[in-house]
Formats: structure tokens, C-alpha cells, sequence
């Protein structure tokens, strides 16, 4: 199915629940249109949102689905675990399904530390240019951000971004583990669900970021020692 294909189906199911809401809701035609608009609002965007991204699971096929079982069959069980989790990255998996505790924790927080750098420079490289504009001739304040935000810019695109978790988030919707196909076959109560998201946008985001906080605080500096 094409874009516009899928624009059709999106809109017939947006409508669809716009008329189930304004039904459950009593919402008729004589309330405020401004207080129906935002009744409206709050009450289908949730579950628009959520049928779309249930629908898309329905498509996914299954040998896009990677499950890393937690099956103790040898002395070297968690190596295994490691290797078939390896296996499953390198593959490039839509969803991958971490049913041992252990390593899905130490997955999850090394997701994290990825996510965690890339908010630190986005973040820090901000602070770098409004302290700047708000204490110009105070290098001091400004002139730490902006090289916290340039040293961690410098690990995630040295580094981070070849690492093949980094094309990965963990689940923590509840709901959308429910509706995958192979979800009768787990056997833990609470696995740690990755789905694959590009970081493409997050790398352009924080990389310009400190790309302006950087030639910010050059200019500042040198307009400082320069008077």
C-alpha cells in the first residue's frame, strides 16, 4: 500500500473514532465549537495515535520479530544470550524481544547512556548560547557548556553511532507488547522490548546544536580578549 493509500486508511480510521467519541461523549452540534474542538482533541488523539502504531504492528511481518529466549541449557547460557542479542542488532531487527532480566537491564542502561549523551550536548550547547547572550562578558559561564556539550557531541559521533544499539529504543508501552503475534509464545512476564528507530534526526539535532554553541563561544571569546 502506498502513502496515499495509507493516508485514506489513517483518515477513514480518524473518522471513525471522531464519530464513536462525539456519540459516547454526548458531544451534539450545539455545545461550543470551541469547547467541542477540545473535547474532541483530548479524547481521540490518544487512541488515534495508538491505532496507528497498533496497525503497523499487524503488518510487521514476523521474521522481523527477534525473541532472545531465557532457555538455561549450559554453563555458558548468558554468553549465549549475549550472542544471539549481538546477532539480532547486527541483523537489524524491527523488534527484539529480551526475555533474561540480566541482560535486558544492562541493555536497557546502555541504551541509555547513548540517549543520555545525546541530551547532554543538545542540552548543554542551548544552556552555552542563552548564558552567553544573558552574561556576555563572563566567558566562565558559558565557555564549560559549551565544551561539555562539544565533548559529548565528540563520543556519540566518534563512537556511539556505530554501535548497532544505537538504531535502537526500549518499549515501555505496555500495551503495544500485547498485540504482537508472538506474544503467546513468551514465557517471561516482563520483557524488555527494543523497536529499531533510526538516529539519524537525533544525530543532526544535537551535532548542530554544538556546532552553533562552539562558533558561539569562539566569537564571544574572542570579542572578550580582544576589547
Amino acid at each position: 500500500m502506498g502513502s496515499t493509500g495509507k493516508y485514506f486508511k489513517y483518515s477513514r480510521t480518524f473518522r471513525a473514532f471522531l464519530s464513536t467519541t462525539v456519540r459516547r461523549h454526548n458531544i451534539t452540534p450545539k455545545m461550543n465549537e470551541d469547547l467541542c474542538y477540545l473535547s474532541l482533541l483530548s479524547k481521540v488523539q490518544d487512541l488515534f495515535i495508538t491505532s496507528i502504531s497498533r496497525s503497523k504492528i499487524r503488518e510487521l511481518n514476523p521474521k522481523d520479530v527477534a525473541i532472545i529466549r531465557e532457555v538455561y541449557d549450559s554453563e555458558n547460557a548468558h554468553e549465549a544470550f549475549g550472542d544471539e542479542l549481538e546477532r539480532a542488532l547486527e541483523a537489524g531487527c524491527e523488534i527484539i524481544i529480551i526475555e533474561p532480566s540480566r541482560l535486558g537491564d544492562e541493555t536497557a542502561r546502555w541504551i541509555s547512556v547513548g540517549n543520555c549523551l545525546h541530551k547532554t550536548a543538545a542540552l548543554s550547547g542551548i544552556a552555552t548560547i542563552v548564558t552567553g547572550l544573558v552574561w556576555p562578558d563572563k566567558p566562565f559561564t558559558y565557555t564549560p557548556l559549551g565544551i561539555v556539550s562539544f565533548f559529548c557531541t565528540g563520543i556519540y559521533d566518534i563512537s556511539w553511532q556505530f554501535d548497532p544499539c544505537c538504531q535502537y529504543q526500549v518499549n515501555k508501552k505496555t500495551d503495544i507488547l500485547a498485540k504482537l503475534p508472538v506474544y503467546s509464545n513468551l514465557t517471561s512476564s516482563s520483557p524488555v522490548v527494543l523497536i529499531r528507530k533510526s538516529d539519524f534526526r537525533r544525530k543532526l539535532l544535537h551535532t548542530c546544536i554544538t556546532l552553533a554553541s562552539t562558533l558561539f563561544c569562539v566569537w564571544k571569546l574572542y570579542i572578550v580578549y580582544n576589547k
